[in-house]
């Protein structure tokens, strides 16, 4: 039986995955906390953050740990707009 005595995290190597509203949670997680090594974020909803965007107050730029974002075409997202592009330096 595994225990939480058996797990070995490694926070040196911390990284963050999310899907939908995850999906911004990681990318939010990714940008304000410098412990946070890469993010993977699946159809982010940028509704949350869509006015920080549009004010660029929330990007990613070289400070930022290594980012994937997927977006697909079926998943209610802000891209037809162009926010989630904004979010790049």
């Amino acid at each position: 039986m595994f225990g939480v005595d058996d797990a070995k995290l490694d926070m040196k190597r911390l990284a963050v995955i999310g899907h939908s509203f995850g999906g911004i949670t990681a990318l939010h997680t990714g940008i304000n906390n410098p412990k946070v090594m890469a993010v993977v974020s699946l159809d982010p909803w940028y509704l949350p953050v869509h006015k920080l965007v549009e004010l660029k107050r929330y990007h990613l730029n070289k400070k930022s740990p290594p980012t994937l974002i997927i977006n697909t075409e079926d998943f209610p997202n802000m891209c037809e707009k162009g926010i989630g592009l904004q979010i790049y330096d």
